[in-house]
């Protein structure tokens, strides 16, 4: 049984599509040891079934790894179509910043104020009622 390890390195970021296609066109040339075991699973099926069991078994796992990689592979790309997005909002947002807005001279009356304004009202109005 083989157990899988995680390979990590860096690179720059403009080559990460470089790097993905030459490891995508390593999964392709793999196919190869794929379609061995199935051709040689179909030329004993006939003759001894138990070995054509186990070579379909070997192509069922050769398959299983390439799939791994893909979904690895895949991950990659779409790390790098976010990271690229990213950066160019980044770059937008920087050369073409959003306007400020104008900050009127008017100051509008918060809650706090116009509750104020209120009780000041009625406390005049009491002041006049004493008054007379």
């Amino acid at each position: 049984m083989t157990k899988r390890v995680l390979i990590q390195y860096s690179v720059e970021l403009t080559e990460v599509p470089e790097r993905v296609s030459i490891m995508l066109t390593e999964v392709a040339n793999s196919f190869g040891s794929a379609a061995k075991e199935i051709r040689e699973a179909a030329s004993k099926a006939a003759e001894d079934p138990y070995e054509c069991v186990k070579d379909m078994q070997r192509a069922k796992k050769e398959f299983a790894k390439k799939q791994v990689r893909m979904e690895e592979l895949t991950e990659i790309l779409i790390s790098y179509i976010v990271e690229m997005k990213a950066a160019a909002e980044q770059v937008a947002t920087k050369t073409n910043p959003e306007p400020e807005e104008e900050v009127s001279q008017e100051k509008t009356p918060t809650k706090k104020k116009k509750k104020a304004s209120k009780k000041k009202a009625k406390v005049k109005k009491a002041a006049k009622k004493e008054e007379k």
